[in-house]
Formats: C-alpha cells, structure tokens, sequence
C-alpha cells in the first residue's frame, strides 16, 4: 500500500465518504467506514490534512486506512453571526441533530462534516458550542464550533 498525505474536501454526511486532494494527483476516495476502522470517530472537514494509506481499485485510488488527520482551526466567527447553543443531539453518520439557542426554539442541525470545526469527536448531548449562522440566510447554520474555541480566538481569559 501506498501512504499519502491529503486535504479534505467535503464530507458527504448522507452519502458517507469524501475525496481526499493531492498535489496535481488524482482524488484518492475516502469512506466512512475506513474512517470509523481506522477509530477516527469523527469525518475530516474541508480543509484538514489527512494522511492515508490507499490502493488502486476498480474504480480508482481508494482509501485503506486513515493513518492522522490534522484539523484546521476554528472558524473566524467574524465571519458569520455566532450564536451560543448546546447540543441536544448529533448523529455524525446521518449529518443532523438537535441543538439549543439560548432563549430561542429549538433548532434542528442538518450539516455536513466541513461545517465541524475543531472537534476531535462529533459534538456530544450538553456540549456548549458555537453555530454560526449563515449572514445572508440566517436560518442556515454555516459552521459549529466547540464554544472554548471561540472564546480563545476572541480573547477571552478564562478559556
């Protein structure tokens, strides 16, 4: 097997796999499964280094295990409205969970991996993190970051 070092596009929660970029290389494919066998609990978003060993198939180069995935930072919430909510629910596999806005609805999640931004696993029931919602559709959620992540980047002491 040969081992390569990638960025990853979009995961593809519904469909469960990603394409994995080299350098003028073609795409190498990545699915859930050598993922969740490799014990990464969590998909690659867009942008994360991947290191994988991988083998020509049928239909192309494939994924045979994921050796390391080096996650991006957390997003710029400059970007995008961040609002403060806690996870009721998150189902990694099927892309769609639950969380709670602080003094709002609830409000149903339904992302796709590359919207995650430094989480080591999926986000767990009761975790305090930061959505960002889309500023020209805000009933879209853009991104989700743990809110510690959020706090360091804008300064916050006690993070």
């Amino acid at each position: 097997m040969t081992q390569a070092v990638c960025i990853s596009k979009r995961f593809k929660i519904d469909r469960g796999y990603a394409f994995l970029a080299r350098n003028g290389e073609p795409d190498i494919f990545l699915h859930r499964s050598v993922l969740t066998g490799s014990g990464f609990s969590s998909p690659p978003a867009a942008g994360d280094k991947v290191v994988v060993e991988y083998e020509r198939r049928e239909k192309g180069l494939e994924a045979t295990s994921v050796i390391s995935i080096e996650r991006k930072s957390a997003p710029d919430p400059t970007l995008d409205v961040a609002v403060p909510a806690r996870v009721k629910f998150y189902d990694w596999r099927r892309g769609f969970g639950f969380v709670n806005l602080f003094g709002a609805p609830d409000r149903d999640l339904h992302i796709s991996a590359d919207c995650l931004t430094g989480f080591d696993d999926p986000p767990h029931r009761g975790e305090a993190v930061a959505i960002c919602l889309d500023a020209a559709s805000p009933e879209d959620v853009s991104r989700v970051a743990p809110w510690i992540m959020v706090d360091r980047e804008a300064g916050d002491p006690d993070a």
